[in-house]
């Protein structure tokens, strides 16, 4: 084999390794506005960790209310990208109770 070709070789076989094939692994990590899509919106679930949402809206959001306690709960709201045909908002409702005091996870999520 010739030195090109085993360069060539080398570097396809890194990319493939790290799953860098030239395409987003989904159309929700391929945008990255700080408004919701509805690719984004579909991808996340109930359970999916605050920073998991975070990470997929490539926004924070606005804190709406944060209830502490034992169990603490809240909620944040995201705005949607224009043309999204979702809402002009996301809801996304948290808590840590099945952490046990753990990371929020999302409980309920809805567009308005």
């Amino acid at each position: 084999m010739n030195q090109k070709l085993a360069g060539l070789t080398t570097v396809l076989s890194l990319c493939a390794a790290l799953g860098m094939n030239g395409a987003p692994a989904s159309a929700a990590e391929a945008d990255t506005r700080p408004c919701v899509t509805k690719g984004e919106y579909k991808a996340i679930k109930k359970g999916n960790t605050l920073a998991r949402v975070h990470d997929v809206f490539d926004t924070k959001g606005k804190v709406l209310f944060q209830n502490p306690g034992t169990v603490t709960n809240g909620a944040r709201e995201y705005p949607t990208c224009k043309g999204s045909g979702l809402g002009s908002k996301v809801q996304v409702q948290y808590n840590n109770y099945a952490a046990q005091g753990g990371p929020f996870r999302v409980v309920h999520i809805d567009d308005y």
